[in-house]
């Protein structure tokens, strides 16, 4: 049975009504924005390129991925690995892609990059797509995964890193992206990396 469901912010002023009328939480999530200054001097290009920095001092090498050769394979491979461990709420549910998906990303303006161990191992993978807003350019991340044995040692953070300044390289200053409150990882990368928190969303169902 489809239960009614509300998304809505949580300084929405149907919140109130809403939980009167028997509904109640069932998830949390957010969305962050990063801005960057121009200049590749600037305080947010070096905390950038300090992530990467990072990952390439642990023998990782970070690139940018070809969704159409065997890359493609490698990430549909690491996704369905990973899927299993997204954080699922009504508004932050992730869906593996398949093959047929990842083929597609170039006409889609989608971009990827990911980190390979010595043995060319893929070990994390950063999504993401240029968009619009308001007229402006949007660099808009749809997620990042990391292999299970890989997670806290910064790679995720160098993975998503590299996407940021491969469009800020293209003149894009402004980059979303968003999440699972319950997904901590996933917040305090964001943050490291200097993204601002600046909508919570929550999930609402009638009991």
């Amino acid at each position: 049975m489809l239960l009614e469901t509300h998304v809505l912010q949580d300084d929405d002023p149907d919140l109130p009504g809403l939980l009167r009328a028997g509904f109640v939480v069932v998830g949390e999530s957010w969305g962050a924005r990063l801005r960057l200054a121009s200049g590749r001097e600037a305080a947010g290009h070096a905390r950038l390129t300090s992530a990467l920095r990072g990952a390439r001092a642990a023998a990782v090498r970070i690139l940018e991925l070809d969704p159409v050769s065997a890359d493609g394979d490698d990430i549909v491979a690491l996704e369905r690995q990973t899927s299993p461990d997204y954080p699922v709420t009504p508004a932050t549910a992730h869906r593996a892609p398949d093959l047929d998906d990842v083929r597609e990303w170039p006409r889609r303006s989608v971009r990827a990059f990911g980190a390979r161990a010595e043995d060319g191992r893929l070990l994390a993978v950063s999504v993401g797509h240029e968009s619009y807003e308001n007229g402006e350019r949007l660099g808009d991340h749809d997620f990042v995964s990391v292999a299970r044995e890989s997670r806290g040692q910064g790679i995720a953070k160098a993975v998503v890193a590299a996407w940021i300044l491969a469009l800020a390289a293209e003149g894009v200053r402004t980059f979303a992206t968003g999440g699972a409150a319950q997904n901590s990882g996933s917040l305090g990368m964001v943050r490291a990396l200097g993204f601002s928190i600046e909508e919570r969303w929550l999930s609402l169902q009638r009991r």
